[in-house]
């Protein structure tokens, strides 16, 4: 699966799925499924990992930056709350987004 979003990403993103990132952030704010939340998480990962093997920079770099790590930094905290194998696996992922 993390494999066709990477695909997505590394082709479509942002000319194509515009509204993407945002459907992404929605789902790791509202979702009460770890499942959903985690799969978000990889999905995201997958667009900043395409950033980054192509050693793109600039205006797209720095809206995904800006929409996601503010939030990011918050949502870790949170898991960090109730810590637990789940909230390991989420704050692995993230870790590796802000690497």
């Amino acid at each position: 699966m993390i494999e066709i979003i990477k695909h997505i990403a590394a082709i479509d993103f942002p000319e194509r799925w515009g509204n993407f990132l945002e459907n992404i952030i929605a789902k790791i704010r509202d979702s009460n499924d770890f499942q959903e939340v985690y799969g978000s998480l990889l999905a995201l990962y997958a667009i900043f990992a395409n950033y980054e093997q192509s050693l793109m920079t600039g205006a797209m770099l720095s809206e995904l930056v800006t929409a996601t790590f503010g939030f990011l930094e918050i949502f870790a905290k949170k898991l960090l709350d109730d810590y637990g194998v789940a909230a390991a696996s989420a704050l692995h992922v993230i870790l590796k987004i802000f690497f």
